[in-house]
């Protein structure tokens, strides 16, 4: 029997410019996050945890899930609960957050399928193909767009770290230790990794706190062959944890 989700008052699992939809997280008396989700992500949570893959180190600790209202959400663990000023931002991973063809087998509408996919690209070129995307966070509500350019990543994310070198370490070793752990899983199994970000936090009042994670799993699963979106998941952390190095080096 699935439980009810019974949720807080105030809801500090999704700030108002966190990525993703509105009330997609919301927070319960249990101190979990009841993630709104589709079919594929939650089976891909009870797959991996299933298997016991190395990926289970790395995303938010899955629970089970729960029923709200007639939804049935994925029940994850908190990963803000012990930060009492938390900093955080999401970055998309990968070439692609979606298919075309998984858009319209979905029943999304051509033209709307079109345009989210041209979106998608251009913000890879963006970034000269990094494989990497900035695409919410808290850091960014009070940013002017006088002063910096909300669709430049590498931008965001030196606004980000605030030309900290312990921010930088703390997010650099983090960003390894997913590289590390996704590579492992990889050559355990086959992923489609499309549209999975990885969501870094730290607490402004001790920027060692630093953890990161990898979030956001409706479009992705495990698959019978090695899938190119494997590629660009890890092609997109190398690139993220260089850019990282650099900046740390000068």
């Amino acid at each position: 029997m699935i439980k009810k989700c019974v949720l807080k008052k105030e809801n500090k699992c999704q700030s108002k410019s966190s990525g993703g939809h509105q009330n997609g997280l919301l927070e319960t008396v249990d101190n979990h996050c009841a993630k709104l989700t589709n079919r594929k992500e939650l089976e891909f949570y009870r797959d991996v945890y299933k298997r016991k893959l190395p990926i289970i180190k790395i995303i938010p600790e899955y629970d089970g899930i729960c029923d709200f209202n007639g939804q049935r959400r994925l029940l994850l663990k908190n990963v803000k609960k012990n930060f009492k000023n938390p900093c955080e931002i999401d970055i998309k991973l990968g070439k692609y957050t979606a298919y075309l063809q998984e858009l319209l087998d979905n029943g999304d509408p051509l033209l709307h399928s079109l345009v989210k996919t041209f979106k998608m690209r251009l913000g890879n070129a963006l970034t000269n193909e990094a494989n990497y995307r900035v695409t919410g966070g808290n850091f960014m509500k009070n940013l002017s767009k006088k002063n910096i350019k909300l669709y430049d990543s590498d931008a965001l994310i030196k606004k980000y770290l605030q030309d900290n070198k312990i921010i930088m370490t703390s997010v650099s070793r983090e960003l390894n230790n997913i590289k590390n752990h996704l590579v492992e899983t990889v050559k355990k199994t086959n992923l489609m990794l499309i549209g999975m970000s990885v969501y870094i936090i730290y607490d402004k009042e001790d920027f060692r706190t630093c953890k990161a994670y990898l979030i956001d799993f409706a479009h992705s699963e495990i698959v019978k062959n090695k899938h190119e979106s494997e590629r660009y998941c890890i092609d997109g952390l190398d690139n993220l944890i260089s850019k990282i190095n650099n900046y740390l080096e000068n």
